[in-house]
């Protein structure tokens, strides 16, 4: 029992009451607990896809940014042999293939620009080997009346996609 003095001034006279400890530490009952895990629940039912989706947005960026620096290399080495390189390894680049995608390089010959001309160059890609989508990229050089012009292109496919550019140096 707590004991609690109260003092009055009636008098001098000193009263006492006391006061039950279970009116003082009431614990929480069983239907608030369950109460509060089932908000817990919900908050987790509503966040783990959310987080899941930022993961597999997450893949498909570090694809693109692998498709990107490989057309670059590509670009420098022309700038260095006047030709583009057969695989990574010419290219000094050490991307590994992951669950979700492979990488691969290509020279291609006689593909059609947006302009109609026919061009040589290489291309890049990140081969999905589940549902993500597919990223390719291309790089060439064209003749232009101030000279030869560096070009390059980056598309992303649908899900599952690979070498989804055909011939065409642009997006379809």
């Amino acid at each position: 029992m707590v004991t609690q003095f109260l003092l009055h001034k009636l008098g001098a006279t000193q009263h006492r009451s006391t006061i039950s400890d279970s009116n003082l530490e009431q614990g929480m009952t069983l239907l608030e607990l369950v109460i509060v895990m089932v908000i817990l629940g919900i908050l987790a039912a509503i966040a783990i896809p959310s987080f899941a989706g930022q993961i597999k947005r997450a893949q498909q960026s570090e694809a693109q940014l692998h498709v990107s620096g490989i057309l670059r290399s590509q670009q420098a080495y022309f700038l260095e042999k006047n030709s583009y390189a057969s695989n990574l390894a010419q290219l000094g680049l050490k991307i590994p293939n992951t669950a979700q995608y492979s990488y691969a390089i290509q020279r291609f010959a006689n593909h059609r620009n947006q302009a109609g001309a026919r061009v040589n160059g290489a291309t890049a890609s990140a081969i999905p080997k589940r549902d993500f989508k597919g990223y390719m990229g291309k790089v060439w050089t064209e003749n232009t009346p101030i000279g030869n012009v560096s070009q390059s292109v980056l598309c992303e496919g649908a899900v599952g996609a690979a070498n989804f550019m055909g011939r065409f140096t642009y997006c379809r």
